[in-house]
This record gives C-alpha cells, sequence and structure tokens, in this order.
C-alpha cells in the first residue's frame, strides 16, 4: 500500500509537472508577445515624436532589439525574447526621453530668442520716444525763437511806421565853404 501511495504521488507530481509547463511556456510566449508589443509602440511613439540625431541612434539600436526579440520568440526562445523586448523598450524609452529634452532645450532657446527681441525692441522704442523728445523740445525751442524774432520784426515795423509819420524838422543847410583869396603883388622895375 506504501508503495501503491508512493506510486500515485509520483504519478501525481509528474502530471502536474506535464500539465504545468506547457501552461507555463505559454505564459512565457504570452510575456514575450506582451514585451514585444510594448516595445513596439514604444519605437512607435518615439518614431512619431520626431527623434533627433542622437534619439535616431537609439532607435535604431531599439528596432535591432525588437527584430532580436521577434527572431528569438520564433525560435522558442522566450526568456531570450523577452529580455531583448525589454531592452528595445528601455531603448525607445531613451530615444523618447532624449527627443523630449531636445524639444525642451529647443523651446527655452526661442523663449530666451523672443525675449531678447523684446527688450531690443522695447530699448529702440525707448531711444525713438527720447529722439522724439529732443525734437520736440528743439521744435519748442525753434517756435520760441520764431515768436521773438516776429515780435523785433514788429516793433521794428512799429520804428519804421512812427518815423515815416512823423515830420521831419527841415535840415539846415550846410554852413557855406568860406573862402579867402589872398593877393600878392609884386612891383618889378
Amino acid at each position: 500500500m506504501k508503495r501503491q501511495i508512493f506510486a500515485s504521488a509520483m504519478l501525481a507530481s509528474m502530471l502536474t509537472l506535464a500539465c504545468g509547463a506547457p501552461a507555463m511556456a505559454a505564459g512565457k510566449a504570452d510575456r514575450a508577445r506582451e514585451a514585444i508589443a510594448a516595445a513596439n509602440g514604444k519605437i512607435d511613439a518615439a518614431a512619431s515624436a520626431g527623434a533627433g540625431v542622437a534619439a535616431t541612434d537609439r532607435l535604431a539600436h531599439a528596432r535591432e532589439a525588437l527584430a532580436t526579440a521577434r527572431e528569438d520568440l520564433a525560435a522558442g526562445k522566450k526568456e531570450e525574447s523577452i529580455e531583448a523586448a525589454n531592452h528595445a523598450s528601455a531603448l525607445a524609452d531613451e530615444a523618447i526621453g532624449m527627443t523630449q529634452h531636445a524639444k525642451a532645450a529647443q523651446t527655452a532657446q526661442q523663449i530666451e530668442a523672443a525675449r531678447a527681441q523684446t527688450n531690443m525692441a522695447q530699448g529702440q522704442a525707448a531711444d525713438a520716444q527720447a529722439q522724439a523728445a529732443d525734437a520736440n523740445e528743439r521744435a519748442a525751442s525753434a517756435a520760441q525763437s520764431a515768436q521773438a524774432s516776429a515780435a523785433q520784426a514788429a516793433d521794428a515795423r512799429a520804428a519804421a511806421s512812427a518815423a515815416a509819420a512823423t515830420p521831419s524838422a527841415p535840415q539846415a543847410a550846410p554852413p557855406a565853404a568860406v573862402v579867402s583869396t589872398t593877393v600878392t603883388t609884386h612891383e618889378t622895375h
């Protein structure tokens, strides 16, 4: 009877192993397929994100690792397939991170350029305002000079009119020139 119990236990263990192994194997194959699908999705996301030059290299390596994962799964190397798919996924994540970093740097650069342009425009506006104020000051000075000149001209016209309206006193004749003549005679003998 001990022998039968032992044989039954042995048979049950073997059946469990025999039935469990395909389930575990199928589980690994499913995990490999899921890992490959996840890696493929990340690679597609990295490619559509517009990977830059440095990220393109990572993306190429990710595609190579994904191809290896597919080959390993087809060859029945499920563990290696999962490993390769996870590696492809990690490389795709790096490519996405690099792309996001590059885009953030580019955006920061554009913001800085916009700020510089704004500062330059504000400086030019301040210069233009200063020039306009200077021109206004010169115009006001010119207007004051013009008013002063107009007042002097009016004064001169008034003086000329007054002088023309006032009869002038008869002018005395110039003094007569006194001519003296000296006569010298000489007697001759």
